[in-house]
């Protein structure tokens, strides 16, 4: 019973973190070693879009994304050398590896991981960075957790 009582009165969002000076719901919980690459990573690639959760692309597609400067067709500037390495190193550990007879995937929708994530979704159309707000009220936040009130 007191485990009972302990989880019934924990805060809702027992995983949110401050980066920064923003307190962000992130889908799993960061270590300190971790913290400062995941700033860097919502400091330098969440101003043009969504921070996408590290759990959702492979490890391989993240370090190449991170050592490519056409960006998904869009020319970038690449963070410095140092802030990449802690970037990579925060994507890398809250990601995972594909499968070597697995074919890797740049789109998110295709990504098996993402598939994982969204097992009873149905799409009405093909999901993007833009769709994620559906669902994801929170998203600028970095908060995957908060879902909308009608996938709760």
């Amino acid at each position: 019973m007191g485990i009972g009582l302990a989880q019934a009165f924990e805060p809702q969002n027992k995983d949110a973190q401050t980066v920064g000076t923003k307190v962000i719901g992130t889908v799993d919980p960061v270590t300190e070693e971790y913290a400062l690459g995941q700033e860097l990573y919502l400091a330098n690639c969440a101003t043009c879009h969504i921070g996408v959760s590290p759990a959702v692309l492979p490890t391989q597609i993240w370090e190449y994304l991170l050592n490519d400067n056409e960006h998904y067709g869009v020319n970038i500037t690449l963070p410095t050398r140092f802030d990449s390495r802690l970037i990579l190193d925060y994507l890398a550990t809250y990601s995972r590896p594909y499968y070597a007879t697995e074919v890797p995937t740049f789109s998110i929708e295709r990504s098996r991981f993402f598939q994982a994530l969204h097992p009873q979704v149905e799409f009405a159309a093909p999901p993007d960075l833009q769709t994620c707000v559906t669902c994801h009220p929170q998203v600028d936040d970095f908060n995957f957790r908060q879902l909308s009130p009608e996938w709760e």
